[in-house]
């Protein structure tokens, strides 16, 4: 990872709550689907989750379609995955999971809800919240 400062999970929160989110749907199943030529966003599609939302905070984070088996997110040429986000972040693997993939929550740990693929984002910033409150 290059040395420009990276995003917070509380910036992330402010831009999900903002309503200025890049996708037209949310989709906690996968970083992004359903291609839209019309974004200002190459690749972005009209559906996407929290990790989705990347591009419009920090310009190395892209869609590449040739890495669509992977929600053809990348940063830089780096193929996002878990390890990938948790590093990111700064927090670890586990709480990645927890907070950015479907049916990997431990609410008993890491505070808020199981999540399902049709977990909302009102549902993710949800979980968000209850992460940031337990790391004060």
């Amino acid at each position: 990872m290059q040395n420009q400062p990276n995003i917070s999970l509380q910036q992330l929160l402010d831009h999900l709550e903002n309503g200025e989110r890049i996708h037209k749907e949310f989709n906690f199943s996968g970083f992004n689907i359903f291609p839209n030529v019309e974004s200002k966003y190459p690749n972005c599609g009209t559906a996407g989750c929290a990790i989705g939302e990347m591009p419009a905070l920090d310009s190395r984070w892209t869609f590449n379609p040739q890495f669509s088996f992977h929600g053809g997110m990348i940063f830089d040429l780096e193929i996002v995955n878990a390890r990938f986000i948790a590093e990111y972040f700064g927090i670890d693997i586990d709480e990645a999971w927890h907070l950015f993939f479907p049916h990997s929550q431990e609410p008993h740990l890491y505070g808020g809800n199981h999540l399902d693929d049709y977990a909302t984002i009102e549902d993710v910033i949800f979980n968000l919240k209850e992460f940031l409150k337990r790391q004060k």
